[in-house]
């Protein structure tokens, strides 16, 4: 115990130096591998597998739910282990550099699918290389969110470090999508051919490749402050008591299923958004670049607002304030149509989409800020009452919560296009014949109102949430005596 208090007091004394911007855009970078991965990979994939693949909607959005949940049961091992690993560089870094190892080469064995091949072992293609798609990205973000927690304690600097991984992602989005629309998808039928997804991969392979490496090696230089390991990674039965006193620890088990709703409703409206865009509100694809692009605009203009909301409003209001925001942007438009007051074609609809696109962006860059700051505080408060620092357990819990969410968002846009009857080739004769008026407007239903009713649902848990800064400063100076106490 008196080894435990000694490095605590000594790694929190280095964890209220202030960091400079050149480590906090070494930082950032790291940011860039999650959002070409979840981001810009997840805008494709399923209409990639369904309307370029021929895969069946329920077949893809199957992979997609069974590849994520089969990552997140995962993630907690990773995390366990990321906690108690003992090497010269530490205990995240290496596992960082395994997961890079691996990440780019899954991410060019799913987008070239060998041509003819039968949808049974199509389907389990797709599923294994998505798995390892899905893992080795964790053996690299799990680690790197995970030192956030342990490169500073202070409330404001964390939300600081995650604007920094916000201004990255915004930048690797904006870069992704343009040359994406711009380049590789800039002909009238491009999105529903295969040859321009291999261009495409090759661009997110190398821009994972060389983000990641700047990260890893550009964080080394503040290895000095990262919590050394007491012990190695526990037995199974301790690993299992800690994932349990995760959940004791209110603020965590609010957050975690505020976390999952609202992401869960993140996923689905990102995987049926192209089905809504190009065959709801009839756009062509030079004008679906639009609100596509809006998106990483809308996160440009997160990053102000991130900056000033930190220091007015809570953090869990800021949660309530994006789910207001999004329920309103996506809800409304649909029932403006359902009432003839707007057409959905013409500049008006346009405005409408590149409006869900900003709203899309913003509020993934207020949440993204809110969501990792929140993480790391709640680390501080397990210590607290359990005199026990898991960054990585907990990191690991909530981007656990966050892939099953996602998988199960991706799983009922699939189950939605299957039950209003969406076809599988919606661009073929025989296709074009089943989008009866019918279809269609369920198609905006789904995108509109029944995204906005799955977004609102996650208001309850964050309202229930309750450590804030007044709390959390308490709580540092409770764990700071503790630790004194032990030693003296």
């Amino acid at each position: 115990k008196e080894k435990v208090a000694v490095s605590s007091l000594l790694n929190r004394d280095r964890v209220n130096m202030p960091l400079g911007n050149r480590f906090m855009l070494f930082f950032g970078t790291g940011q860039v591998i999650e959002v070409l991965i979840t981001g810009v990979v997840g805008i494709f994939l399923l209409f990639y597998l369904t309307a370029v693949c021929g895969l069946s909607p329920d077949a893809a959005g199957l992979v997609l739910f069974l590849s994520l949940a089969i990552d997140a049961v995962a993630d907690p091992v990773i995390g366990a282990t990321s906690d108690g690993l003992k090497s010269r560089w530490g205990r995240r870094h290496p596992l960082m550099i395994g997961g890079l190892i691996v990440l780019p080469v899954t991410i060019l064995a799913i987008f070239v699918i060998p041509v003819g091949v039968p949808a049974h072992w199509m389907f389990a293609y797709v599923l294994v290389f998505n798995i390892l798609m899905r893992v080795s990205t964790s053996f690299f973000i799990l680690p790197y969110a995970a030192l956030m927690a342990e490169f500073s304690s202070d409330y404001q600097e964390r939300s600081r470090m995650m604007i920094f991984r916000l201004i990255f992602a915004v930048v690797a989005m904006a870069i992704a999508l343009a040359l994406s629309f711009g380049v590789f998808f800039n002909k009238e039928d491009a999105l529903s051919q295969a040859s321009p997804y291999v261009p495409f991969a090759l661009l997110i392979a190398a821009l994972v490749l060389v983000a990641g490496l700047t990260s890893t090696f550009g964080t080394l230089s503040a290895a000095k402050r990262l919590q050394r390991p007491i012990e190695t990674h526990p037995p199974m039965t301790r690993f299992f008591q800690e994932i349990f006193q995760l959940f004791k620890n209110p603020s965590f088990l609010f957050l975690f299923l505020g976390a999952l709703v609202f992401l869960t409703a993140m996923g689905f409206v990102n995987a049926i958004n192209l089905h809504a865009l190009r065959y709801f509100w009839n756009l062509t694809p030079e004008q679906i670049q639009m609100p596509t692009v809006a998106q990483p605009v809308g996160m440009l203009i997160s990053i102000p607002l991130s900056m000033w909301f930190t220091k007015i409003l809570e953090k869990r209001s800021i949660m309530l304030v994006v789910i207001a925001s999004f329920s309103l942007a996506y809800g409304l438009p649909l029932l403006f149509v359902n009432a003839g007051v707007l057409q959905v074609t013409g500049p008006a609809a346009i405005l409408v989409v590149v409006n869900s696109g900003l709203f899309a962006g913003a509020g993934a860059g207020l949440s993204f800020v809110a969501f990792g700051s929140m993480v790391a505080d709640a680390v501080d408060e397990h210590d607290f009452l359990f005199n026990i620092r898991r960054e990585g357990l907990y990191f690991a819990a909530l981007i656990f919560g966050g892939k099953t969410a996602t998988g199960l968002g991706g799983m009922m846009a699939g189950i939605g296009l299957k039950l209003i009857g969406f076809p599988t080739d919606p661009d073929s004769a025989a296709g074009a014949a089943q989008l009866t008026p019918q279809v269609i407007e369920s198609l905006g239903l789904l995108w509109g109102p029944g995204f906005a009713i799955c977004m609102a649902l996650s208001a309850p848990f964050f309202v229930a949430y309750k450590l804030d800064r007044e709390q959390h400063l308490r709580i540092l100076d409770a764990i700071r005596t503790r630790d004194a106490v032990a030693i003296s």
